[in-house]
């Protein structure tokens, strides 16, 4: 037996049943093509909204929004509670770095660089109104059109750790409860 999607007018299969671990592949790839359809979502309502931060703005590449919507994860995963300065700090360190030949030329390459940014192992947006103000302050960061309160950071930590490799590097601002670094 067969059952028919009307609105598509696609032929689904009949539901097979499929053992455990089928069953958590399964699970965790939906959860994956989930994430991916809510970045996309975000991404296309960033385009029709006249209220938002893109409007009146034509990028020349797609990749554009990628970069910003990396930027705003970022910034919202790692600094929400900081407000607007401590954000954008993060925002800068990360840009600054794609900015250097050290690292990847992209955001989302200097925040998918493993070992760099833990939330992306847990990451679950939980206060819409930090995520949003995330997003608003990216586009000018990556755009380059916003003071760089670190001074050029490549790095940040929080100040309650102390990570071994700020000995090879020179504090450039203490902003909210991170530190920001670059090489000496």
């Amino acid at each position: 037996m067969e059952l028919r999607c009307f609105f598509q007018g696609v032929k689904l299969p009949k539901k097979e049943k499929r053992s455990h671990s089928e069953q958590r592949t399964t699970k965790k790839q939906k959860k994956d093509a989930d994430m991916q359809k809510i970045v996309s979502m975000l991404m296309i309502l960033a385009l029709l909204l006249p209220t938002s931060t893109f409007a009146n703005t034509t990028y020349e590449k797609s990749n554009d929004y990628k970069q910003i919507y990396c930027i705003a994860y970022a910034m919202y995963f790692e600094g929400r509670g900081e407000g607007d300065r401590g954000m954008a700090a993060i925002g800068h360190s990360i840009v600054n770095r794609s900015h250097n030949p050290k690292y990847p030329k992209t955001p989302c390459g200097v925040i998918y660089e493993p070992g760099q940014f833990t939330y992306q192992h847990h990451a679950k947006i939980d206060d819409q109104k930090s995520f949003d103000q995330a997003v608003k302050l990216s586009k000018p960061i990556y755009d380059n059109q916003d003071p760089d309160l670190t001074h050029g950071a490549l790095s940040f930590h929080a100040k309650y750790v102390h990570p071994s490799w700020i000995k090879h590097m020179i504090k450039t601002a203490s902003i909210g409860h991170h530190i920001f670094y670059k090489f000496a």
